[in-house]
């Protein structure tokens, strides 16, 4: 836990290190997106008997906070209304305390969430019943998506893993109809088939063009601005600030994945769980969001995973007013498509995230 020499703990880190520290110190330091607070100490419980919450209750300039370690929603202020406020007065009352929020009122976010946060309830705008984020997000998909014919589309079945990398790379801050051009430029000057029949399993290994073949392939040149443009047909790079070509990035990624042993679709679970495999991907420019290298194992066939980009976001934040960091997002549809397999039990992940892609790209239709 990092500490400072003037008496201030980060709440940001665990309750139990927070709730510590703040027993035996009077000011605590806060940092959310809006900037760094600073406060005197407030009353704290580690009780928990209401709904299971842990959560640090503190003033500053005549607005109550709360920060809760158990519930998805972070940090409030003025949060007299929402599951942590209901919270905090049940705790203010039952140690004869007068619960007192000011400018009583909706909350306000004001930290990005945290990937090990429990999704809780919170009564709606109407003050009846309460439903928890991740049901809000299935009514929503149930409203807006077409779940009945959700069908992933051709990409997901390439005949080969090279192409995984190319589409994963390539995809990143573009239209995806250049990405798909890129690969199937990539096929046609190699002469290798792009795509498997839609549904079907693996390839046998004797049939893909492994990784090591494509790695060759790009070694056999020193310089990437001819990769980009003899092999790729393209010249994006993977920022535009002092981004690297994107033919660089790809050929980065493939020489990771022959260090850890990976030449065919078959070897992909050694790695789907690794996290020296994953760090070793995000040290690549470009990489370190991880979103390529999670959309790289949905393209590989990983059927629980989703690709957090820009449009997923953006469906999310329509829903609960909130950016949501990359784990959230994973968590927060995880959980709502617990709930749209009581409709479609055969609904995946995966294929969630692709009908949320095929809604927000053309606009909000399917």
């Amino acid at each position: 836990m990092n500490e400072s020499h003037d008496g201030i703990v980060d709440l940001n880190h665990s309750f139990s290190s927070a709730y510590n520290w703040l027993k035996h110190n009077n000011r605590v330091k806060l940092k959310t997106s809006q900037g760094t607070f600073f406060t005197t100490k407030a009353d704290v419980s580690k009780k928990g008997e209401h709904a299971g919450e842990q959560v640090i209750v503190f003033r500053q300039e005549n607005k109550e906070y709360a920060r809760s370690y158990t519930c998805c929603w972070g940090y409030y202020y003025n949060c007299n209304r929402t599951r942590i406020g209901m919270y905090c007065k049940a705790l203010d009352e039952s140690m004869g305390r007068d619960h007192n929020f000011i400018n009583k009122g909706k909350e306000k976010r004001m930290d990005s969430l945290s990937s090990r946060d429990k999704v809780q309830c919170r009564p709606d705008d109407s003050g009846g019943n309460s439903i928890t984020t991740a049901e809000k997000i299935a009514q929503y998909c149930l409203k807006k998506l077409n779940l009945q014919d959700a069908r992933l589309s051709e990409e997901y079945f390439y005949h080969s893993l090279p192409f995984c990398i190319v589409d994963a790379v390539y995809s990143i801050g573009v239209t995806y109809t250049g990405t798909r051009n890129t690969v199937q430029y990539f096929c046609n000057r190699q002469n290798l088939h792009k795509l498997r029949a839609h549904g079907s399993p693996y390839p046998d290994i004797s049939e893909q063009y492994s990784i090591a073949d494509f790695e060759k392939l790009l070694s056999g040149y020193d310089d990437y601005s001819l990769v980009a443009e003899d092999v790729f047909n393209n010249r994006q790079r993977t920022s535009s600030r002092n981004g690297i070509l994107k033919a660089e990035a790809v050929h980065r990624f493939a020489r990771v994945l022959m260090d850890h042993h990976v030449n065919y679709y078959q070897d992909i679970p050694a790695v789907i769980k690794s996290d020296r495999f994953e760090s070793a991907i995000c040290l690549i420019p470009g990489q370190r969001s991880g979103i390529s290298l999670k959309y790289f194992f949905m393209l590989a066939g990983e059927k629980n995973l989703i690709k957090p980009d820009r449009w997923i976001r953006i469906f999310l934040t329509k829903i609960t007013g909130i950016d949501l960091s990359l784990s959230d997002a994973q968590l927060l549809l995880s959980q709502a498509l617990e709930i749209l397999k009581e409709t479609y039990p055969e609904l995946t992940l995966r294929e969630l995230d692709h009908e949320i892609w095929k809604y927000e790209s053309t606009g909000g239709s399917t």
